[in-house]
């Protein structure tokens, strides 16, 4: 099952796994019909209309007839599980009919359907636990929900989806030798509600195959949920292996495996091997970004420059506006630049203003003193109070989320709105203030504005976008987060090293916003960056 943006709709979000990607997931997990598959216990949580289920009884059905064990007998070792009732039902009607046909006569008291949440429910161990969970996201969950998966499972937490118990639940059902593969987003392996259980896989568990799907449709219909397969081991493991699959007829021949164990070295040029992540570490499976390390770039904050995010009203109907002139003294008016005024990588201001309730000390203002803005902000009082901001302090009920920094706006500053295709970097000379959803680099040393101009050049390179985009969470249509805990992992070359001619290059085509043209200027200059080429870095 599947819960996220569809095609179709449908209210609880069930989409079905296609044939071939429920093969190659019951591939990795040993469960094949030329093993013996007399002992093996298996688990489908979320059993939708019963593909993965119905694919491994063929499969027991096979490997009895090869390792003569009786099918029938060892049908107790599989269980499937749904919520729903009246798939439930049509479930177990299904594999009835499907034991007919595998030559079963006698199907009375043989039930493998359990209707229920598996969250919930009364369960032995398995061996192996596969499926598609369902993604329903932290905001579609019902404060009771919240509240329940929060104290019952110690990895769902922040604004974690559903999925995350789901594998939380199968992590303490799994026998000694067990294995969990699940297919679900990819955002657990970047965002903050994925630490959890990215800490804990790394303390306790093993995870040797990850496959990233993004730009397969591994369903029945069209999703946009960025699907991966991750195979997860009670076994701890030293490697990881991570391909991106571009074509699902390949995804059943993508990783080799012998034995029933896992290659640590595969031939195959579309996989690659990685340390398994450690506790702690945002997990990027990208040759790219361990290369860059490598060849001593630097943290863009450790060169210097600060990386920041605008502010935060708590109720922008009120605080921002282009008719702020006519209700409040101008001395209170700081002009604004939202992320719908960056087009193109330039800043085409809207003529919005914010209401700075600060002074230059950054303590609220003393109303009487400016009868305008007490006049509008008390006509306005109502909707400000109820504010949570408001309620924490009542005596300070006018004020922002986020305080006010007047000397920000006279800074020069790169500006990178939060969610924004493409890759151009807009500048601003010290003219504006920035919007909660833009993040911006400052910088307080000597030649701001060109440094900043040779830096907003290498976030234009594909040095920068290929590690943005490995650290950062995608949005549907190819849009990429630039969240200022993904900037801070960024590395890149220094700029206090590179030579006055290339820093005068770079400033230049920051202006003329040439991509093209900053990447083919550092593999020129590649002995400057590095000893490696820049284009070996990005490639």
């Amino acid at each position: 099952m599947l819960q996220e943006r569809r095609s179709n709709g449908g209210q609880h979000g069930v989409v079905m796994t296609r044939k071939l990607v429920v093969e190659a997931m019951l591939d990795l997990c040993g469960y094949r019909e030329t093993a013996d598959l007399s002992d093996l216990r298996l688990l489908d949580p979320a059993g939708g209309d019963g593909i993965f289920i119905l694919t491994a009884l063929d499969r027991l059905h096979k490997s009895s007839i090869r390792h003569h064990f009786s099918f029938s007998d060892k049908l107790r070792n599989l269980k499937v599980i749904e919520v729903n009732e009246q798939r439930a039902s049509s479930l177990t009607r299904t594999i009835q009919d499907k034991l007919k046909k595998l030559g079963l006569r006698q199907i009375e008291g043989i039930s493998l359907v359990t209707q229920g949440d598996f969250l919930t429910a009364n369960l032995d161990f398995f061996d192996i636990i596969v499926g598609n969970p369902p993604y329903i996201r932290y905001d579609n969950l019902s404060l009771r929900m919240r509240e329940f998966y929060r104290h019952s499972f110690k990895l769902f937490r922040n604004r974690s989806d559903i999925y995350i118990a789901f594998f939380d639940r199968a992590f303490g059902l799994l026998s000694k030798r067990g294995v969990v593969c699940f297919i679900t987003p990819d955002r657990w392996l970047r965002n903050q509600y994925g630490e959890s259980l990215r800490d804990y896989i790394s303390k306790h568990l093993g995870i040797p195959v990850v496959l990233n799907l993004d730009g397969t449709n591994p369903f029945e219909e069209e999703v946009y949920g960025y699907p991966m397969i991750t195979l997860i081991t009670k076994r701890q493991t030293e490697f990881t292996q991570y391909s991106e699959v571009r074509d699902l007829y390949e995804l059943k021949h993508t990783l080799e495996i012998t034995s029933g164990e896992f290659s640590p070295l595969c031939s195959r040029s579309d996989v690659v091997i990685f340390p398994t992540p450690q506790v702690g570490e945002i997990w990027s499976f990208n040759q790219n970004e361990s290369t860059i390390r490598s060849r001593g770039f630097l943290a863009i904050e450790s060169q210097g420059f600060k990386i920041g995010i605008g502010v935060a009203t708590g109720k922008d109907s009120i605080y921002i506006g282009k008719n702020l002139r006519e209700e409040v003294e101008d001395q209170l008016l700081l002009p604004i630049v939202l992320s719908k005024d960056i087009v193109n990588g330039e800043v085409k201001w809207s003529g919005n203003y914010l209401l700075n309730p600060y002074d230059r000390s950054g303590n609220l203002i003393d109303l009487n003193q400016y009868p305008h803005a007490k006049r509008y902000l008390t006509k306005n009082r109502d909707s400000l109070v109820r504010r949570h901001v408001a309620r924490k302090n009542r005596k300070e009920w006018f004020r922002t989320i986020d305080k006010i920094h007047p000397q920000l706006l006279t800074k020069p500053k790169l500006l990178l709105p939060d969610i924004k295709k493409g890759n151009l970097i807009a500048f601003d000379g010290g003219r504006y203030y920035p919007h909660h959803n833009i993040y911006y680099v400052t910088d307080d040393t000597q030649n701001t504005q060109q440094r900043l101009k040779v830096l907003g050049a290498l976030m234009m390179s594909d040095i920068f976008v290929s590690q943005l985009n490995s650290q950062s969470v995608k949005m549907h249509g190819g849009f990429v987060r630039r969240q200022a805990q993904n900037l801070r992992r960024i590395f890149l070359p220094d700029v206090r090293l590179l030579s006055e001619r290339t820093k005068n290059e770079l400033s230049a085509m920051f202006d003329d916003k040439d991509p093209d043209g900053i990447n083919r200027l550092l593999e020129a200059r590649s002995q400057e960056l590095t000893s490696k080429s820049a284009l070996e870095l990005v490639r």
